[in-house]
């Protein structure tokens, strides 16, 4: 566990456990068409996944596996060189989140959030996606649909 990243989010935590309560207790129905629903369940997951450093798939979920997961939180006060909060070279697939925040960037310096070569497979050869059954779309945290 992440506990830097605990003390952050804990606020947001509560919020997320307090709104999703009376739906884990069954005392609200679950509907796939609660926007508001399905984006507190993913704004929860997201939280969890950060604070826990891997990925949560819930019961009953069809989510394919995405690699390696990398959280990166690169706060400094001045760069005079260079900075980078992640650098992947190379990886079939994975999930990275980056915050990089930095007081002064000096004239020589550099301050790189993520630096990518390779991390997903290339367009070409992606797996083609299966066709959506009705009923089991999903939106992402801004009601747009988005696949799992």
């Amino acid at each position: 566990m992440d506990r830097d990243a605990m003390a952050q989010v804990s606020d947001q935590l509560s919020a997320l456990r307090q709104e999703l309560t009376e739906y884990a207790d069954g005392i609200r129905p679950v509907s796939p068409d609660n926007v508001k629903l399905l984006a507190a369940a993913d704004g929860l997951r997201n939280l969890l996944e950060m604070v826990w450093q891997q990925p949560i798939t819930f019961r009953g979920e069809q989510r394919s596996v995405t690699g390696p997961f990398v959280v990166s939180r690169l706060r400094v006060d001045e760069v005079m060189g260079r900075a980078t909060g992640v650098s992947v070279d190379a990886a079939e697939a994975g999930t990275v989140e980056s915050q990089t925040e930095a007081g002064t960037v000096g004239e020589s310096g550099t301050l790189e959030g993520v630096r990518i070569g390779t991390l997903g497979r290339a367009p070409d050869q992606r797996p083609q996606e299966p066709a959506r059954e009705p009923g089991n779309d999903v939106v992402d945290r801004d009601g747009r649909p988005s696949r799992p």
